[in-house]
């Protein structure tokens, strides 16, 4: 998909995909935002896009990230999705229309791929995100369940 630019608020956002979001230090600190203390960014992004994962960043006019999501499109015994693994704002930058406008071009993306659906998963005690996913239309489908196993 092709950049877009969405005014929402005050400031004006371009979204637009990341070819090498492992070399990027702002794609990295706000990884961090949502999970401190991973050890080693670098790797596991590239990991993520070795299996197929995409990156896309809302920027703001001065060329900051703003926002990020990772996401891919998944074949289900539910159809084809388009799942957001990662979305995340910086804490400075958040309710200036960067998250909206991220999932916005993801919606877009997923009707043009043939997606019934876009998903994705949110911890429990981010009540901020999710207080946003249910003003951007966004709904509680399921329940999400995980285990740690150990290390092999």
């Amino acid at each position: 998909m092709e950049a877009t630019t969405a005014r929402v608020e005050t400031a004006p956002v371009e979204v637009r995909e990341l070819e090498h979001p492992e070399a990027d230090d702002q794609v990295t600190a706000l990884l961090e935002h949502l999970r401190p203390g991973t050890a080693d960014w670098v790797g596991t992004v590239a990991a993520s896009v070795a299996q197929g994962v995409r990156y896309l960043g809302a920027f703001e006019e001065a060329g900051v990230l703003a926002s990020l999501a990772s996401w891919r499109i998944m074949s289900t015994t539910r159809g084809r999705v388009l799942y957001v693994v990662d979305l995340v704002s910086d804490p400075g930058m958040r309710r200036k229309g960067a998250g909206r406008a991220l999932l916005a071009w993801l919606r877009r993306a997923g009707v043009a791929a043939g997606c019934r659906t876009l998903e994705l998963g949110s911890g429990v005690t981010r009540n901020d995100a999710h207080r946003f996913y249910a003003r951007v239309g966004l709904s509680i489908s399921a329940f999400h369940y995980s285990k740690q196993l150990p290390a092999g």
